[in-house]
């Protein structure tokens, strides 16, 4: 008999169910690794480590910038509308004992140079007192801002006291802080202070937050010393 042509479950029947089976299985398999593949996040980015530990550089931190140079008051071409300008828009006389004055230097901006940086002074005779205004001023538009005001009197022991603006160090306003009635020699350095004057910084976003010292470099102490000692030198010849 021919068991190959049984039709009930012969062998050949047996094994066609078979190879359809394992068709389907791995058909299904197929679906299934497809469709999780579509699911995945298409968009997530993949990070590979090789094990090593990255080091990132660090930026290079720049000191701010610093200026030291000054106009004194009959260098400064607006030093006339200057006063007129700050006296006028607060009521004061224009002229007089009254009135605000610049005093020695006057700093230009680093970046904008219509800026000026300066102090004013005002001596009172009559109550023995001086008022000070540190102002930021613009020369093209003739605004100010007052950074900072104060007004010194005269302690027992205290010389009267006034400010004077002698650079800018990023956001910090370089000082000089002396008595009233101090004169500079010829051959004096305002950055080498003499007797109670102190060089200072101003913090111009919390300017009455309080002083801070302000140390002039070895380098430029040098220059101030030679150039004062070969003034002197020269005055003996």
């Amino acid at each position: 008999m021919d068991h190959s042509s049984d039709r009930n479950g012969g062998p050949k029947n047996k094994q066609t169910t078979t190879i359809i089976a394992a068709i389907l299985v791995i058909l299904g398999i197929l679906i299934v690794a497809q469709f999780a593949t579509q699911r995945e996040p298409k968009d997530v980015p993949t990070r590979t480590d090789d094990g090593q530990q990255v080091e990132t550089a660090e930026e290079e931190v720049l000191p701010p910038p610093l200026i030291t140079d000054f106009e004194t008051p009959d260098n400064f071409n607006d030093v006339d509308e200057a006063e007129d300008v700050i006296n006028a828009t607060q009521g004061k006389p224009t002229s007089g004992p009254t009135s605000e004055r610049i005093v020695y230097g006057v700093v230009t901006d680093e970046t904008e140079m219509d800026i000026r940086y300066f102090a004013t002074s005002t001596y009172n005779q009559r109550q023995d007192e001086n008022f000070v205004g540190v102002y930021r001023y613009n020369v093209n538009s003739n605004r100010w801002w007052r950074v900072y005001k104060v007004t010194y009197k005269a302690d027992e022991g205290e010389p009267l006291r006034t400010i004077h603006v002698l650079g800018k160090e990023g956001r910090n306003l370089i000082l000089l802080i002396s008595p009233l009635d101090q004169e500079l020699g010829p051959c004096d350095s305002v950055w080498i202070p003499q007797g109670e004057a102190e060089l200072v910084l101003l913090n111009m976003d919390d300017a009455y937050g309080g002083f801070s010292p302000y140390e002039l470099s070895q380098e430029r102490l040098q220059i101030e010393q030679h150039n004062m000692e070969e003034c002197r030198l020269s005055e003996d010849v």
